[in-house]
This record gives structure tokens, sequence and C-alpha cells, in this order.
């Protein structure tokens, strides 16, 4: 019986080390996949858009909000519902507002949530 016994300590030792081997290079599998899923799907450095004073001006309602504020051209239409002051800040769709956010008396602390809304920049007139 001690031969049995011995025989079945090493076939579970076999099975074991198969059963780690494999565990080992399938944890190897995943992470070689899951860099060359990034290397294949890494999104490009994004163009910088240029917008015209002009281009900016089209965009002049509540609906469809676009400010020239510092240089940057903002499309701020998703936040014209939600915004604090209500339709006061409208005065700045379709222009250059740099004045304008200058005037509010927190634009420093609001300056992340504008970064938001980014989506060129100005250019030289």
């Amino acid at each position: 019986m001690p031969k049995k016994q011995s025989a079945k300590k090493e076939t579970k030792s076999k099975v074991f080390t198969i059963f780690s081997m494999v565990l080992i290079l399938a944890f190897i599998g995943v992470f070689v996949a899951k860099k060359q899923y990034r290397m294949r799907n890494a999104s490009p450095t994004p163009k910088t858009t240029t917008y015209t004073l002009s281009e900016v001006a089209k965009h002049a309602t509540g609906d469809n909000c676009w400010m020239a504020i510092g240089g940057n051209v903002y499309d701020v239409s998703a936040f014209t519902d939600k915004h604090p002051k209500g339709t006061k800040y409208l005065k700045g769709c379709g222009n250059e507002a740099t004045t304008l956010f200058n005037k509010i008396k927190k634009h420093e602390k609001i300056a992340d949530l504008l970064a938001t809304f980014k989506i060129g920049v100005l250019a030289d007139n």
C-alpha cells in the first residue's frame, strides 16, 4: 500500500506542477495581451483645433454656446441649464468673453471646471 500512496502523491505533485505552470503562463499571456491592446488602441495626441472669432460667433445661443476666454475656445452648451446664476452668463455666447469671465468673483476657482469644456484655441485675428 505504501507504493500506491507514494504513486498518488507523485501524481498529485505532477498535476499540481502542471496546473501551476499553466496558471503562470495564463497570467503572462493576459499581461502580454493587455499591453498589446493598449499599444494598438492608444489614442494619438489630439490635434489642437483653432477657431476664429467669426466661427465662435456662429454659436451664440443658449443651446449652442461657444465662448472665447483667455485665448481658448469653450463649448459651454451643456452647462447652460446648470449654471447657478441662470442665463446671465449667456452674454458671452459667441463672443470673446475674457473680460466677462474675469469679472466673476471666483473665476480662479472655476477655471478647472471651464477647462473640461475646452474645444480649441482662438486664432490670432
